[in-house]
């Protein structure tokens, strides 16, 4: 069975109120891909709704570094891109300083 057949069979016993079998198959899910979000989103919910804190916090705990580093990779995109942007404006800035002093050069000859 893969993750998304995982997911949807735990989803299955949730709905049908057999909620250790969902929370084993999402417990089984989280260790085995750690970054997908609605899995460890499902897990806090079920915790909440179980009055169980402690489960809750630690799903919490390590959805929380997972949005932290999704951050930082959205971060890093925007700083590649921004070095891209200014490379290009830079690059522009080039081209055109070069055009303009050819300009010159032929109009002083």
């Amino acid at each position: 069975m893969n993750f998304s057949e995982r997911n949807k069979l735990a989803h299955s016993y949730y709905k049908t109120g057999d909620i250790e079998k969902a929370i084993e198959l999402y417990e089984l899910n989280v260790q085995l891909d750690a970054q997908t979000p609605a899995t460890y989103n499902r897990l806090i919910t079920i915790y909440r709704k179980k009055n169980d804190p402690n489960n809750q916090l630690r799903i919490l705990r390590k959805l929380l570094i997972i949005e932290l580093d999704q951050l930082k990779s959205f971060e890093n995109a925007d700083k590649q891109n921004i070095r891209y942007t200014l490379n290009l404006e830079k690059q522009k800035l080039v081209i055109e300083f070069i055009r303009k002093t050819i300009e010159k050069l032929q109009c002083s000859r």
